[in-house]
């Protein structure tokens, strides 16, 4: 299928970046950064699915709801939605979410507060409590999970837990960046709503 991707594709368009700008110095085209644009023939892209014996997700995404603490090298916070932390991070977020094509909420700083949604509380929180949190912020699912800092391993180490159709899911990355522990996480959070892995 690799070989012959070609044929999946309905059409592609290449947006320059710099669009708008004047070449400046000696820039050539060649130099331009451009972002590539592929609308794939879903029809072919599902039958190319089906021959690997997997089905596309068709079903309605559930809203995902993403309790997070952090704890870096100075201080542990909760990622809020409109907490005064955390900016990269929540930028990350939907940026991963969107890559993906699920829809993830925060919850509000005056909703942790008032729930008493602390560091420590986001780690050791039961399923029916993650899920009543979950709820309480309009999401279908809840994601709870850790990211710290660690000196040894020059990175983050992201724990993370899904409660899903009656089965608690567990997982962890280390030594990696918060885009990656991101990432990771909503990869496996994807594969276990879709149904296509644990």
């Amino acid at each position: 299928m690799k070989q012959a991707a070609a044929q999946f594709v309905a059409s592609f368009t290449y947006h320059d970046r710099m669009a708008g700008l004047p070449l400046h110095d000696e820039q050539g085209t060649r130099d331009r950064p451009f972002d590539l644009t592929i609308a794939f023939d879903p029809p072919k892209i599902d039958a190319a699915l089906h021959q690997l014996g997997v089905a596309p997700w068709a079903a309605p995404r559930p809203v995902l709801a993403i309790f997070l603490g952090v704890r870096d090298a100075r201080r542990a916070y909760v990622l809020t939605e409109d907490g005064e932390r955390g900016l990269g991070e929540r930028l990350s977020l939907r940026d991963a979410a969107a890559q993906r094509d699920i829809q993830i909420v925060l919850p509000k700083a005056q909703l942790a507060a008032e729930e008493r949604v602390t560091y420590a509380g986001v780690v050791a929180a039961s399923a029916p409590r993650r899920r009543a949190l979950a709820e309480a912020i309009g999401g279908d699912a809840g994601l709870s999970g850790s990211l710290v800092w660690s000196e040894a391993a020059l990175g983050w180490t992201a724990r993370w837990r899904l409660a899903w159709q009656g089965r608690e899911y567990r997982w962890r990355i280390t030594g990696v960046s918060f885009d990656d522990a991101f990432r990771d996480a909503l990869d496996h959070a994807v594969a276990i709503l879709s149904g296509h892995g644990a």
